[in-house]
């Protein structure tokens, strides 16, 4: 009887083990993927990234286990359960078919059992660039890498493309879709920060795919101004202007917050100041009076924008005009009729109207590169409002600067520079052939209140470019790397012009560890290789920053 209890027990204990769910290691799939392909396996872990945040309509989520490797669940559409089921941080156990689409490795057919419905922490294994670029064995996986935007992210297909770099100039994309939770509009170029995302493979290379805004953290300490705009952009004396700007903290909160201005004929009176009100999005506004209110006279408002987070860390933005208008000629809409090659002229328009009377006479006012004199032409009326003038040809490559003047039947005179949006008109004559063009305004630069040196790198469309900035040792302190594009994306299909070789780049003064530089000559050097034939040329300017503010 003994025996026949001790027979029985053993028995039991072996259709145990028979029934045991075998739960398989996700590091035994990927790393042996030939012999899972087409078998039922289960596996158990966190979900990494959710449902629809990759997809709106498939369900394209990930999971990651304790063997610090993740895999995809797909299936082509999405029930309500599992939107409520495969969220972030939620703990699953997923029985399904391992198969392999495009180098992703997925779990298709699968069902599930959710083993713990509250946000657990994500898993993610910190790797170096080239760790990550082996997405033969990391696909699927969460991953974090460090390092600054190559440049500001651009939209396409849905979606934005990043490009990141570290210190060794080694880079890695990052593709973040519009489904997902990051406003990438917050980006901007040699911003550093750590990304984490699941490594994926796009045309046999590794992208990552952050999803959550948790996964891009942007590692500055102080305070951000940026995008500081004001309405009307052409204020005449008698209107109050609106001032608004972007006011963002990444690690924080930011308390303190006004606008300090003046008359820009008073330079040695005490500043006014006004608070910001609360925004929206970060963006906060503030209204200065208008301009009769302060002065009888013709003048300007100065104004600069001072912001202090929690953590007492003060920010001044760049000292900043707006020139504001008398009642006289109105000079708007100054745009160019043609967008000619070296050996053709370049023709102007703008429209010009006048408040109260009549305009006598219109004059184009322009220069070339960074020279002082100017040469005036006289503007033709061609219809009621539109007056039109013409610029001889010039090289490829060469600035046109280009003002506007007007008079009225009251002898008021106006002269405009501007175009609708704020910018100065300028015109710069493509570069059609293999060529180094390096153009950079000779002027000091100011850094330390936001000043940003605009570099002008100009070459054939499709060369190769890198500029390099050394310090006055000579050092190397800031590369790009880059591909001189045209105007405008081509649409797949079509063929267009030859783009004009024009690439403009604002350097803001940081090194490659996002430092700011110190005060003194610096060496701007372009190189420009055809891509086809390996033919270089170079060109060299200098930079000067200025000394930093007591």
């Amino acid at each position: 009887m003994k025996n026949l209890i001790i027979i029985l027990a053993l028995v039991l204990i072996c259709v145990a083990n028979l029934s045991a769910i075998v739960i398989t290691p996700i590091a035994n799939i990927q790393d042996s993927l030939t012999a899972y392909t087409g078998r039922t396996v289960t596996i158990e872990g966190t979900v990494t990234v959710g449902v629809k945040l990759l997809h709106n309509t498939q369900l394209k989520a990930y999971i990651q286990d304790s063997s610090n490797r993740g895999i995809n669940l797909f299936a082509s559409s999405i029930s309500a359960a599992q939107q409520n089921d495969i969220k972030k941080g939620y703990i699953l156990r997923v029985t399904g078919v391992v198969t392999e689409y495009s180098g992703t490795t997925e779990l298709t057919s699968f069902t599930y059992e959710v083993m713990d419905n509250s946000e657990n922490p994500l898993p993610y294994v910190t790797l170096t660039y080239t760790e990550a670029a082996n997405y033969q064995k990391y696909e699927g996986t969460r991953v974090k890498v460090s390092g600054s935007l190559v440049e500001d992210p651009y939209a396409v297909g849905g979606g934005a493309n990043i490009t990141l770099k570290n210190t060794s100039n080694q880079t890695i994309a990052l593709r973040v879709w519009d489904t997902s939770e990051i406003d990438y509009s917050i980006l901007s170029a040699n911003m550093p920060i750590d990304a984490y995302g699941v490594v994926s493979v796009y045309s046999n290379k590794t992208q990552l795919l952050p999803v959550y805004e948790s996964d891009i953290v942007i590692k500055i300490t102080n305070p951000v101004i940026e995008n500081i705009s004001f309405t009307p952009v052409r204020p005449y004396v008698d209107q109050a202007i609106n001032v608004s700007a972007r006011l963002k903290d990444y690690n924080g909160t930011i308390g303190y917050k006004k606008i300090f201005y003046r008359l820009e004929s008073q330079e040695n009176t005490e500043l006014d100041s006004l608070e910001f009100l609360n925004g929206i999005n970060s963006i906060y506004t503030v209204t200065l009076p208008p301009l009769n209110t302060k002065t009888y006279e013709n003048d300007n408002y100065i104004f600069f924008i001072r912001v202090i987070d929690n953590d007492l860390n003060k920010v001044d933005s760049y000292p900043q005009k707006i020139r504001v208008y008398k009642r006289g000629p109105v000079i708007t809409n100054i745009h160019f009729e043609n967008s000619p090659e070296s050996a053709d002229s370049l023709f102007v328009l703008a429209d010009i109207i006048d408040t109260e009377g009549m305009i006598l006479g219109a004059t184009l006012i322009y220069s070339i590169n960074f020279n002082s004199s100017t040469h005036e032409v006289p503007m033709t009326k061609i219809n009621a409002i539109t007056y039109r003038g013409g610029i001889p040809p010039q090289g490829s490559g060469t600035y046109v600067n280009i003002s506007i003047s007007a008079i009225d039947d009251s002898s008021n005179v106006a002269i405009e520079n501007l175009d609708d949006l704020g910018e100065p008109v300028r015109y710069v004559y493509p570069v059609k052939t293999h060529n180094a063009i390096l153009k950079i305004t000779p002027k000091v630069f100011n850094v330390f209140q936001g000043d940003k040196v605009e570099i002008g790198y100009f070459g054939k469309e499709g060369d190769k470019a890198i500029l390099r900035i050394y310090n006055a040792e000579g050092k190397l302190i800031f590369t790009i790397n880059t591909i001189i594009k045209p105007d405008s994306e081509e649409e797949p299909g079509t063929e267009e012009e030859p783009g004009t070789g024009i690439s403009f780049y604002k350097w803001d003064g940081r090194d490659k560890n996002h430092q700011l530089v110190e005060p003194g000559l610096y060496i701007c050097h372009l190189e420009v290789i055809d891509r086809v034939s390996g033919d270089k040329k170079t060109k060299q300017a200098p930079i000067v920053i200025g000394m930093k503010l007591k």
